[in-house]
This record gives C-alpha cells, sequence and structure tokens, in this order.
C-alpha cells in the first residue's frame, strides 16, 4: 500500500507556496525585488522537485524489477498410524516436513586377532649328557609297583619309564667359540644342567632370535630312559632307549596377516 507523502514535504506545494507569496509581497510591498527575490526562490525550487522526479522517474524504467520466485508450497506429509495405537483422526495431515533418516555410524574395524608363534628345535649332543639328564630326572613310582600291582594298573604295551621330567626352569646360552667345532653354539640349559645344544642346521636362525630379543619363553622336554610294559600275553617287558630332549620356543605376540 502507498502512503500518501505529507504536503510539507512536497516539493511542488512548497515551490508554489513560495513563489505565491513573493508575487503578494512584489503587490502589497513598496519593494518588488524583494517579491522577486522570493519569487526567484520558489521558482528554484520547483526546477530542483522537477528534476529530483525526473531523475526519478528514468531511475526506475532503466532498473529492472526484481524477479519475485514464487515459492513453491510445502506438501504436507502424512503421519503414519502408530503399530500399537490408532490415530484418533486418519485424515489428518501435518504440513511438516519429514526430517531425514539419522547417518548410521560405519561399523568400527575390528583389530586382527593376535596369536602364539611357537617352534620346536631338536637337542643335539644328548649322548653325551645321559648321565646329567638322569640327574634332573624325577623317579617314577610306578615304575616300582610289584608285577602283580603293576598288571593290574596298566595296559600292555603302555610305556612306564623310569625317570619322569617335570622341569622348573629352561634357557638358551650362547657360547662364542665351542671347544669341540670351533664354531658359535648354542647351550641349552634344563633347571640349571647343561642337557646339549641347538643342532647346527638351526643355530644362526635361534642366534638371531637371541639377538632381536624376540623369546618369550623357552620349554624343554626330555623322555626316554629305562622303561617297563605289559605285552600281549600279560608279561612284564623291560627296555631301554636313550635320553632325548626337543626345545619349544615361544616369540612374542604377532599379528597374522
Amino acid at each position: 500500500m502507498k502512503t500518501k507523502r505529507p504536503w510539507y514535504k512536497n516539493g511542488f506545494v512548497i515551490g508554489l507556496l513560495i513563489v505565491g507569496i513573493g508575487m503578494v509581497v512584489g503587490i502589497t510591498a513598496s519593494d518588488t525585488n524583494t517579491g522577486a527575490g522570493i519569487a526567484t526562490l520558489g521558482t528554484v525550487v520547483l526546477m530542483i522537485t522537477s528534476i529530483k522526479r525526473l531523475l526519478g522517474f528514468v531511475i526506475r524504467i532503466i532498473k529492472p524489477k526484481p524477479k519475485i520466485e514464487s515459492q513453491r508450497p510445502l506438501q504436507p506429509a502424512t503421519i503414519p498410524a502408530s503399530p500399537i495405537h490408532a490415530p484418533v483422526n486418519p485424515t489428518i495431515t501435518a504440513s511438516v516436513a519429514t526430517p531425514p533418516p539419522a547417518p548410521v555410524p560405519a561399523p568400527t574395524p575390528t583389530s586382527k586377532p593376535r596369536k602364539h608363534k611357537t617352534e620346536s628345535h631338536k637337542v643335539a649332543g644328548v649322548s653325551f649328557k645321559q648321565k646329567e639328564i638322569q640327574s634332573i630326572g624325577t623317579r617314577n613310582n610306578d615304575y616300582d609297583l610289584s608285577a602283580s600291582e603293576f598288571k593290574d594298573s596298566f595296559e600292555p604295551w603302555e610305556k612306564v619309564y623310569q625317570y619322569e621330567f617335570d622341569l622348573a626352569a629352561a634357557e638358551l646360552v650362547p657360547e662364542e667359540h665351542n671347544v669341540a667345532t670351533g664354531n658359535y653354539a648354542i647351550k641349552v640349559m634344563a633347571d640349571n644342567v647343561h642337557i646339549g645344544y641347538i643342532k647346527s642346521g638351526s643355530v644362526s636362525h635361534v642366534r638371531k632370535l637371541i639377538e632381536n630379543d624376540a623369546i618369550q619363553s623357552v620349554d624343554v622336554e626330555i623322555k626316554g630312559g629305562k622303561y617297563k610294559m605289559l605285552d600281549e600275553d600279560g608279561d612284564i617287558q623291560r627296555e631301554s632307549i636313550g635320553y632325548y630332549a626337543k626345545v619349544t620356543l615361544t616369540l612374542y605376540d604377532y599379528e597374522d596377516e
């Protein structure tokens, strides 16, 4: 709606009023110059107002009118009925836009399972350490059973050794110079008793593991010696084999690739 401008802010009205005052003064007063000056001032006001109006008209013609884009009305979204409670009036619609679904967070990648890696090595030179090996064994009470007790306790061909080896500690001790071979060697110690060496084909590999501090634990398994068993007729047979040993190395955890 266009607001009407007050008369005292209209340049044409002010200019005409000043011109009229000048004419009245020029007619009634003896000094015609004063009236002419006032009339001239009114004329100047009229000219300025006309020029402003003309410039405004020209600007409105030259300046393009802004396009008013009509906004598309928001489509009403029907509120879905609850699976539990039915709506009071099914025809009611909501004019609120349905919000987009919340983004589903990406699953957090799980770390790869960590495993223990083990490797076994035969102990060499045990044939020269038979007495030392037997010294760290424990006498097996089942070996000393009477014949009747032994027959009642075991099945045929089940070996019962004279000594059992439940070792408390084991370690590998590098030797920079082995007297027998003149080469680098690694001693195998069981309960602080030297029972043999890492076999020559594995020395270089095990040496790298020791130097890289990659070994978590060392376990030694000893078997052999004198043993008894029942044959198929139920008679006790006595045999003997040399002690032999195996070293199992458990390395520090690694990720399975």
